[in-house]
């Protein structure tokens, strides 16, 4: 079993993965995919750095880390939101 963390792009949100979340988890992989802060449901992306990006997504990361234990996690990225991934360490 894997784990999947999954970044939208900016101006979306965590909604734009079900279509590639649901089929990991009928597989039984263990999926993570929020909203990044500045995005969705906050009222201006345009306020968002790199850096913020890259703090957020840590964020996720870690905590899922925590709740499903030590391993490996594929965190995949949307878009652009490659940038921010490959700060994340």
């Amino acid at each position: 079993m894997a784990k999947f963390v999954l970044v939208h792009v900016a101006y979306y949100g965590a909604w734009c993965w079900e279509q590639f979340r649901l089929p990991l988890e009928v597989l039984t992989h263990t999926v993570a995919a929020e909203n990044l802060f500045g995005h969705h449901e906050w009222p201006d992306p345009a306020k968002t750095t790199l850096v913020s990006d890259v703090n957020a997504t840590t964020e996720v990361v870690c905590k899922n880390s925590c709740v499903t234990g030590s391993g490996c996690i594929y965190l995949v990225s949307h878009l652009v939101r490659g940038a921010v991934s490959a700060e994340v360490t």
